[in-house]
């Protein structure tokens, strides 16, 4: 942790840095993305069949300023949030809607730029979800959440007007705070809710790699890939098994085709691999249609 302020520090008290007086220019852009999906069947035939209600709203918003000539400050915030509602083959009723998508990425990067083959960087992550229904009796805002901080080199390795491949690596201070979470006992081949709650926070510190591509072709076609590899190398506290060790893993992919200007098709890949959870990687996948606006400014 001290290093990561030492560094910080450094970047933000060079020579030439924010105490230039002129106005350096700035950017915001961004791009809101609403798709729906409605399935639905009569109930005539003898064997009925599950209807379904699914809306998903999408927003990514990136905000670059430099603040010298040297340094500049990229900020991104990604949110999504969707519903199903789920219709019963007996009671012909639909569910409540239950929450299938939910996510709250907040990103800043403060990149000092050497005119050289790499630049370093800092980096702060906050990563949660509006609220965490896993308890249906106590529901709990922004959590889980996960803090990261992050410092070392960047290159971009490709950047044109069409494409742009940027690469991130170095160490990385990790906390994780789920609150509240309901305890529970193994009888037998069951476990049993205790009634009790505890709140549990872990740190860990390693190494990260990160590297993100954006192609866009003919102002139709939108293809995103991020890879985020994060190996833990120190934990403190109690172990009670080294699954920790384990790399975690998430790749995250995104096609978008623009039929017209506010009209879109959606591919949506998203691969989590976390040995604590799980020995087999998650996998989700959506494929949706809807609305786009993408919207910019700058000085």
């Amino acid at each position: 942790m001290k290093q990561f302020l030492i560094i910080t520090i450094i970047l933000i008290f060079s020579k030439k840095n924010i105490a230039e007086q002129r106005e350096l220019p700035w950017r915001l852009s961004g791009e809101t993305t609403l798709t729906a999906t409605v399935d639905s069947y009569s109930q005539n035939w003898s064997r009925r069949n599950t209807g379904t209600i699914t809306w998903i709203c999408r927003a990514n918003n990136t905000f670059n300023k430099p603040l010298s000539e040297r340094i500049l400050s990229e900020t991104i915030l990604r949110l999504a949030f969707g519903q199903t509602k789920i219709r019963n083959r007996d009671s012909n009723r639909w569910s409540s809607p239950r929450t299938t998508t939910d996510l709250i990425d907040f990103q800043s990067v403060l990149r000092y730029s050497l005119d050289g083959f790499i630049d370093p960087y800092t980096s702060t992550r906050i990563s949660t979800q509006f609220h965490d229904t896993r308890d249906e009796v106590n529901t709990r805002y922004l959590n889980p959440a996960c803090f990261t901080q992050s410092f070392g080199i960047t290159k971009d390795l490709l950047s044109t007007s069409e494409l742009r491949w940027r690469m991130r690596m170095g160490g990385a201070f990790r906390t994780k705070i789920d609150r509240d979470t309901l305890i529970y006992e193994r009888t037998g081949r069951n476990n049993i809710s205790t009634g009790l709650y505890e709140t549990s926070i872990v740190n860990d510190g390693g190494t990260e790699l990160v590297t993100e591509l954006r192609m866009r072709k003919s102002d139709w076609l939108t293809f995103n890939t991020k890879l985020l590899i994060y190996e833990a190398l120190v934990r403190p506290g109690p172990k009670q098994n080294n699954h920790w060790r384990y790399p975690d893993i998430s790749w995250e992919n995104s096609l978008k085709i623009d039929l017209t200007k506010h009209v879109v098709l959606n591919y949506y890949l998203h691969v989590i691999y976390d040995r604590e959870i799980d020995r087999a990687p998650k996998i989700r996948q959506t494929f949706s249609g809807g609305i786009s606006l993408s919207y910019s400014a700058k000085n």
